[in-house]
């Protein structure tokens, strides 16, 4: 089944007989398609037919997605602010039931016996993360604020904030700043900031944090 969002209210739930959809998008999500910008509109997702379960996606304010983007599964997925998603990216927040003799739901469902349902486990991607290509998200999975995660890597375990991952299955590759640039960053939250304080700030957006880390200085000082 393909699920295609084409409308502007903030809150859209669709209902059929096996499936409950209930997927937020804040204002300002954004994806690519083709070269072309569009904002609140062709965002895909690939949803399981056979399986009795209530999906639920959040994405929030300022997030950009590159397609296709596809999710799979019963679990929950969160996506914060002002993300940078690439395409071929693929996010699967359950797996299958492995205490029974069959773990097919198509095949339980076909005999008339109970269905082997999923296990859903949330995945969240953090505010202010970079996302490369062909990217897979396991089921539990998460990233935390200003991460980078490499093109082509396997998310399969929980990662602290603004740390650069890679690899399958992904690993820390490094920190992107030092402890206490990353410690400031996360007392700022500059991403909860309405528009007109980014505005403001033009100095905290245009200041190298890998050059401003061998400061004493507080980044509070360069924030109006």
């Amino acid at each position: 089944m393909k699920l295609y969002i084409f409308w502007n209210a903030i809150i859209h739930r669709i209902k059929s007989k096996h499936h409950s959809y209930n997927i937020f998008l804040a204002d300002d999500v954004f994806v690519n398609l083709d070269s072309q910008v569009l904002y609140k509109k062709d965002l895909m997702f690939f949803l399981e037919k056979s399986v009795d379960y209530l999906v639920n996606i959040r994405i929030n304010k300022g997030t950009g997605i590159n397609s296709p983007f596809s999710v799979r599964g019963c679990g929950e997925l969160v996506i914060g602010k002002y993300a940078a998603i690439g395409k071929d990216i693929l996010v699967i927040t359950s797996n299958h039931a492995m205490n029974f003799a069959n773990m097919q739901v198509t095949l339980q469902n076909k005999l008339g016996f109970t269905s082997v349902h999923g296990i859903g486990e949330k995945v969240n991607i953090g505010n202010a993360t970079w996302i490369g290509d062909r990217v897979t998200f396991l089921p539990g999975s998460s990233i935390g604020d200003g991460c980078i995660v490499g093109a082509g890597s396997i998310v399969t375990k929980q990662f602290p904030a603004f740390q650069v991952i890679a690899g399958n299955p992904a690993r820390i590759i490094r920190p992107r700043f030092s402890e206490a640039i990353i410690n400031q960053l996360l007392d700022i939250r500059w991403w909860d900031w309405p528009e007109a304080k980014m505005k403001q700030n033009r100095v905290f957006f245009e200041t190298n944090l890998l050059e401003f880390c061998e400061s004493s200085v507080h980044l509070k000082s360069l924030i109006l």
